[in-house]
């Protein structure tokens, strides 16, 4: 789908850096977004490992693909997140009676259900700690019975951020795509990235291995 760019409140976050250790899952991502195929992906791993510029990195790429990207930034608030969505489903051209069915929790499955109907690159954020999923769309079934908003549905591919790695989570048909810390070289690029001038590529890269490659940690120790 080519659509006219999103809302600014729904533009992807910048990337300020280059996404250094992460070419493959890039490229998968990539591959997803540009397929025929709808579809969820879940990213996800523990906290500082990067999964929320990994994300925009690709919605950034997608961009420039001339492919609609939406990016909703969920925190609990089931409210905000109906309200985002409806808003992302009606610029999208759902009709008003299906659009009605889906805040209903009435949706079905196909190729123009509400999940990620339209979206060449839908990515959404999950990153709570100590928290599970839960209130992502009409009524209380598990996320992974596809009956909420988050759901493998439509014309496009949604994305998701979490700390939850559980598959039972997700569902069956929900493509997880974990993040591990940062390998010792990647880890130093991430710190020359951000202080050129501080050391030599050994010592950065000793000093990324001994921050546990967590890009957040990087970045900040970078700064």
């Amino acid at each position: 789908m080519r659509a006219a760019a999103a809302r600014p409140s729904y533009r992807a976050p910048a990337v300020q850096a280059p996404v250094c250790g992460r070419d493959s899952q890039l490229a998968d991502l990539q591959t997803l977004a540009a397929g025929r195929d709808d579809g969820l992906v879940v990213v996800c791993g523990t906290g500082g490992l990067g999964k929320t510029t990994l994300a925009a990195q690709a919605a950034r790429q997608a961009e420039t693909q001339g492919r609609a990207v939406f990016w909703v930034r969920w925190q609990d608030d089931a409210a905000r997140l109906a309200h985002d969505l409806t808003r992302i489903a009606q610029e999208l051209g759902l009709p008003e009676t299906r659009l009605h069915d889906a805040q209903n929790g009435r949706a079905r499955s196909g190729r123009r259900g509400v999940g990620a109907t339209g979206l060449s690159a839908g990515v959404g954020d999950r990153d709570r700690q100590r928290r599970h999923p839960r209130n992502l769309g009409p009524g209380s079934e598990p996320v992974g019975s596809y009956r909420g908003w988050v759901r493998p549905d439509g014309a496009g591919l949604l994305l998701v951020t979490t700390r939850d790695t559980a598959p039972t989570t997700w569902g069956p048909r929900a493509h997880l795509v974990p993040l591990e810390p940062l390998a010792a070289d990647p880890s130093g690029a991430v710190l020359r990235d951000a202080a050129p001038a501080a050391g030599t590529t050994e010592e950065a890269a000793a000093l990324g291995e001994r921050l546990g490659g967590l890009p957040l940690a990087l970045e900040t120790a970078g700064r």
